[in-house]
C-alpha cells in the first residue's frame, strides 16, 4: 500500500529480533522509513551489523540533498538522530527537521509518535506529494 502511496522501492531487513522497513524513491530522492519494530523492544548489539549499512545509505543521501520522512517513537528517534550527527560530520554543518504532526495511544512515549522530515535544505521539509 505505501509503495503504491508514495513510488519507489520497499526494502526490508530482518534480523530475527529486528524488522526495518523503508522506500526508496530514486526519482524524488525520498527515503520513507515505513517502520522499525523490534521484539526485544530495542535494538541489540547483534542487530546493528545488518542495519548499519541502511544507515550509512541513508546519511550519505542525506549528505546528496535527499529527505527522509519518518514517524518516530521514544525507541526509534535515536535511529534518526544517529542519521543526523553522522551527516552533518560528512559535511553539513545542519541539518533540518520539522515535525509534520504528533500521534499518540495509551498514553505512553513509545506510542507516541511524531512525523518528520529531515534534509539539508530548509525549503525540501514539507508533506511528500
Amino acid at each position: 500500500m505505501y509503495v503504491d502511496m508514495l513510488g519507489g522501492t520497499e526494502h526490508c531487513i530482518s534480523t530475527g529480533n529486528v524488522m526495518f522497513r523503508y522506500i526508496v524513491n530514486d526519482k524524488k530522492q525520498h527515503i520513507y522509513i515505513v517502520g522499525i519494530i523490534a521484539k526485544e523492544g530495542k535494538i541489540l548489539p547483534k542487530d546493528i551489523m545488518d542495519i548499519k549499512g541502511a544507515m550509512a545509505d541513508f546519511v550519505k543521501k542525506v549528505a546528496e540533498g535527499w529527505v527522509i520522512y519518518a514517524s518516530v517513537n521514544s525507541n526509534s528517534r535515536s535511529l534518526i538522530d544517529r542519521v543526523k550527527r553522522l551527516a552533518a560530520k560528512v559535511g553539513h554543518k545542519e541539518i533540518f527537521e520539522k515535525s509534520l504532526g504528533k500521534i499518540g495511544f495509551l498514553d505512553k512515549p513509545e506510542f507516541t509518535f511524531d512525523t518528520i522530515v529531515i534534509a539539508t535544505d530548509k525549503d525540501k521539509l514539507t508533506r511528500p506529494i
